[in-house]
């Protein structure tokens, strides 16, 4: 049972997944017994299984008057006869061929799909505002979707909507030249007579701000004037709010400058937190001001206080990974005591200078305590040197007596006559040995 149910499953999906559009109708008329209709029935039975995307329609004109009326509306007057979707007619064995009907249908497929295609990209151009664009792929869709008979309907509606926002486009536009002039009543009149539902809402916004259009150009300057202050906060929240005032090269100009401000505020954090962060994670304060470096070079600014305080940063990281690890870093934090100077940051030169003492006095410290080592130790090796010596000269004292011994008994020995002058040199010899 499970298995017969995985089976459906997979039929159903599979169904689903092949089914094609039936964009094209083939009507095929004939009568029962003609034999001229039944070499076409296979030829419209191969058509049938090599296009997915026709719908044939099987019509005996003996058998039904609706079929024959519609036989005869086409003009026909014999079987076999065929219709592909209600243009291209074709009447008796001599036109009703394989090759007549393959070439029509993949020439109307051909149409469809590209008229489909312009259709669909004339709609995105619409989605997006841009109308003109739109209406000439609609156009164009139009063109090969009447080569196959197709349905144009969505295609002219479509094009009816690109004609009114395109007029509609023109007559804000022409309000907008109207306002810009000091003409109100003129901006209003164009503005009123906008008929475009995307286009509607811009065209009500000017309405309500008509009014307020010279309070805001004037609002306009004073930003400006922020702006230049380097007051960019201040600039930029009153550029937000007559954004949507301001028309033409005013509201473009607008738009730019509020970019910018965002732009110089980014800036500005990122310098600003890099100065915050550069002793207690000064990599972190490096690749702020890289970033900052960015954003100011982009709006070609001068970038050399970024550039200074990121190479002072990673000389300060350098260092103090240097400085933990117990390695010379001296050079690394004086390389960022110049950069702080030049910068003018006072606590930069003051943290890179606590390093530098603590570094200089942990070395003084090491010397002496060098110093200490080295000279603890000749002492030891000269102590263990001295009595090394007393050794050997306490040995050779005790030899140097026994010696004295030994040749004092031998001459005793000689005098009493116990051993032989021989005896005694060969004896005396060896002593002294």
């Amino acid at each position: 049972m499970k298995k017969k149910a995985v089976v459906l499953l997979a039929m159903l999906f599979f169904s689903g997944v092949y089914a094609q559009e039936k964009v094209i109708t083939v009507k095929y008329y004939y009568v029962e017994g003609c034999p001229y209709c039944e070499e076409v029935k296979a030829i419209i039975n191969g058509i049938e299984n090599d296009y997915p995307e026709i719908e044939i329609i099987r019509m005996n004109v003996y058998k039904s008057s609706v079929y024959m009326n519609d036989f005869l509306n086409y003009g026909f007057w014999k079987v076999p006869a065929v219709v592909i979707n209600g243009k291209a007619k074709f009447q008796g064995d001599d036109e009703v061929t394989d090759q007549n009907l393959r070439e029509t249908i993949d020439r109307y497929l051909a149409a469809y799909r590209k008229g489909n295609s312009f259709f669909e990209t004339g709609k995105k151009y619409y989605n997006m505002g841009d109308y003109k664009k739109a209406e000439i792929y609609l156009e164009e869709a139009k063109k090969f979707f009447e080569i196959g008979n197709f349905s144009t309907n969505s295609t002219e509606e479509m094009l009816g909507k690109c004609n009114l926002c395109i007029e509609s486009y023109d007559l804000i536009f022409k309000g907008d030249l109207f306002l810009e002039n000091g003409e109100k009543e003129k901006a209003e009149e164009m503005y009123s007579q906008v008929k475009c539902d995307d286009l509607r809402d811009q065209a009500e916004e000017r309405l309500k701000n008509l009014d307020n259009y010279d309070e805001a150009v004037k609002n306009f300057n004073t930003a400006l004037k922020y702006y230049d202050q380097k007051d960019y906060s201040h600039a930029l929240r009153i550029f937000e709010k007559i954004e949507n005032i301001l028309v033409n090269e005013k509201q473009t100009e607008c738009n730019e400058y509020i970019e910018k401000c965002k732009r110089y505020m980014e800036a500005e954090t990122l310098y600003n937190e890099g100065i915050d962060l550069i002793f207690d994670d000064p990599l972190s304060a490096y690749r702020n001001f890289i970033n900052s470096m960015l954003i100011y070079e982009s709006l070609e600014e001068n970038t050399e206080r970024c550039d200074k305080f990121a190479d002072a940063a990673l000389n300060f990281y350098t260092g103090k990974i240097l400085y933990e690890k117990g390695s010379g870093s001296v050079l690394y934090f004086e390389n960022a005591k110049k950069d702080f100077e030049y910068l003018g940051f006072e606590k930069g030169v003051e943290r890179s200078e606590y390093y530098i003492k603590k570094i200089r006095n942990r070395g003084l410290i090491y010397w002496i305590f060098l110093i200490i080592i080295v000279s603890l130790i000749s002492l030891t090796y000269l102590f263990i040197i001295r009595k090394r010596i007393g050794k050997k000269e306490k040995k050779k004292r005790k030899e140097n007596k026994d010696t004295k011994k030994e040749l004092k008994d031998l001459v005793e020995k000689y005098a009493n006559g116990e051993i032989s002058l021989e005896e005694f040199d060969r004896k005396k010899k060896k002593v002294m040995k």
